[in-house]
């Protein structure tokens, strides 16, 4: 029960990363202004007769209420996250064997979800503040991984071996950069720098394109002023040019992690594995180098 409950709350937290994302790229994330209401509605649907005060607060209703679908919709999902979370908290408690354990990752997800939930009003309050924003991505993500670590610890018949197996320093080192490169990827996306460099290889006609990298990396911009900017043009182009970078390289370590595991043991059955993982590693970074 414990693994399928896991599972759920897995896909769950798939969905709410995807709509999440739909949530931003369709305009819609301050399609509710007040959080965790929605234009004081507590509704399980924003109704289209909505009148009186609140149909005064809300602009162009027609293409607001298309609005209010979307965002109430993400919120709901993520109150059924917190349920299954809170459910998987009560089938560990009943565990026998690794209680500690899964109890201490139901608390962690509880923990992770309440300041996601706190990033989210945050994220509303400052206007879309860029630390906001990569902060309630980011949070979403580790939630997933952990879920996903969970699920695969509750296998049944799973045993801890007396030592390690594999380049484990190495798959760390993977795990950090594709973390690393995800935050590079947000930190583009909420500056608008896709469109920074628009040659490929080069930048800008440079392989080393000119540019402002201490405003690129400064993850605190905006936080003590209060300003919601984006990067200056010269920023943009550094965070730009660094996600290309940071492409080329976690793909080269994930290519020698996968070939350092296909030469260890079950070699034949790894190694089809690995060309294929590598094959599409290349082409996602080839697509984020484009």
């Amino acid at each position: 029960m414990l693994r399928i409950v896991t599972q759920f709350c897995l896909l769950l937290s798939l969905i709410l990363i995807v709509s999440g994302a739909y949530v931003r790229l369709s305009d819609t994330g301050i399609g509710c202004s007040d959080w965790p209401e929605c234009y004081n509605l507590i509704k399980a649907i924003p109704d289209l007769s909505v009148s009186g005060q609140v149909a005064q607060t809300i602009p162009e209703p027609m293409r607001a209420i298309v609005k209010l679908w979307k965002e109430t919709g993400h919120h709901y999902i993520a109150g059924a996250l917190v349920l299954g979370v809170l459910l998987l908290l009560v089938l560990a408690a009943r565990r026998k064997n690794c209680r500690k354990e899964a109890v201490g990752l139901a608390l962690l997800l509880l923990s992770l979800l309440a300041l996601q939930a706190g990033a989210g009003w945050w994220l509303i309050a400052s206007n879309y503040l860029p630390l906001a924003v990569v902060s309630h991505q980011l949070l979403g993500l580790i939630i997933f991984w952990l879920l996903l670590w969970g699920f695969l610890r509750s296998k049944p018949g799973l045993q801890r071996t007396s030592h390690n197996q594999g380049p484990s320093i190495l798959a760390l080192c993977a795990l950090l950069l594709v973390f690393l490169q995800i935050f590079l990827g947000a930190w583009v996306s909420i500056n608008f720098a896709a469109s920074a460099c628009l040659d490929f290889p080069q930048c800008q006609g440079s392989w080393w394109p000119h540019a402002d990298y201490r405003e690129a990396l400064n993850v605190l911009q905006g936080y003590f002023t209060g300003s919601s900017a984006i990067l200056s043009f010269q920023g943009q182009i550094a965070v730009h040019w660094l996600h290309r970078l940071g492409a080329l390289l976690t793909f080269l370590v994930l290519m020698v992690l996968i070939l350092k595991r296909c030469r260890q043991k079950n070699r034949s059955k790894c190694a089809p594995a690995g060309k294929f993982c590598v094959y599409c590693c290349g082409c996602k970074q080839a697509s984020v180098l484009r």
